[in-house]
């Protein structure tokens, strides 16, 4: 990755990443299976949210979960050599004191975590081109977009499928290949990254903050289950694995003189 990234601050050295005004602080816990122990959860707002889903059974009945907590910053984020580090809880644990499910303590959870790493939410603003003769770019040196959706890790998965396939289309022609590949991917990772800006599906959260503050008793009475299931389906559209679309393309990993499978 280190490679492809260098390629990306070659064709565009001016270009430098986009703070999305949000600090997320990682880490891994065994704790209690929650909601059945294959759940993946999400608690929150733009401002202050837990992401968590398991990672792995654990021989105690216990599951390893991967724990993401976030929180709205003000100003820029930290600097790049700053990523990644290792930080004390106390930065952002008050936040979550209160969290206390029945199904969930977070508070519990923070304690319990050895090591949390912070990471600040950020983009790129989309280019006009990946392809420059027989190099390309994919992944975060050509999308490089908020992890809404976990699409920044699996659209990169699409991008190397889609790059195969063309350059088997086209053995003898990879500059034509790399083109038909920017032409297929290029538009709809523009239109992810700027939509998830705004959170994409993940709006829902936001509209539920600001319709009932307060809390709720029905769910239905701030966001109908009509709206919500539009949204899904409309970010499943966009992002390219709605059911139809899947069923109706070609593999991307067939193999000339195979049988085309479908998703």
């Amino acid at each position: 990755m280190a490679c492809i990234r260098a390629c990306a601050s070659i064709f565009y050295p001016e270009q430098g990443l986009r703070f999305g005004g949000q600090l997320m602080w990682r880490t891994a816990v065994a704790v209690e299976a929650w909601l059945g122990g294959n759940t993946m959860t999400m608690i929150g707002h733009r401002n202050q949210k837990l992401v968590a889903y398991p990672i792995r059974a654990l021989p105690d009945g216990r599951v390893l979960g991967n724990f993401i907590f976030e929180l709205g910053q003000s100003g820029d984020g930290p600097p790049r050599e700053e990523w990644n580090r290792r930080i004390d809880k106390a930065k952002f644990a008050h936040a979550f004191a209160d969290w206390k499910f029945d199904w969930l303590d977070v508070p519990a959870l923070i304690e319990a975590a050895d090591s949390i790493f912070e990471f600040p939410k950020v983009d790129r603003d989309p280019v006009e081109r990946w392809s420059f003769g027989r190099v390309t770019l994919l992944g975060d040196a050509a999308h490089p977009m908020h992890p809404v959706g976990s699409q920044a890790g699996s659209q990169a998965v699409v991008d190397g499928r889609v790059l195969a396939k063309h350059l088997a289309d086209h053995p003898d022609r990879p500059e034509f290949a790399l083109q038909e590949y920017e032409a297929e991917r290029l538009p709809p990772m523009r239109d992810i990254c700027l939509s998830n800006r705004n959170l994409s599906h993940e709006i829902i959260m936001d509209l539920v903050q600001e319709r009932a503050p307060n809390g709720f008793s029905d769910i239905d009475d701030v966001i109908p289950a009509a709206e919500i299931a539009q949204r899904a389906e409309a970010f499943r559209t966009r992002a390219g694995f709605d059911v139809t679309s899947l069923n109706a393309r070609e593999s991307h990993s067939r193999h000339r003189g195979c049988p085309v499978h479908r998703a």
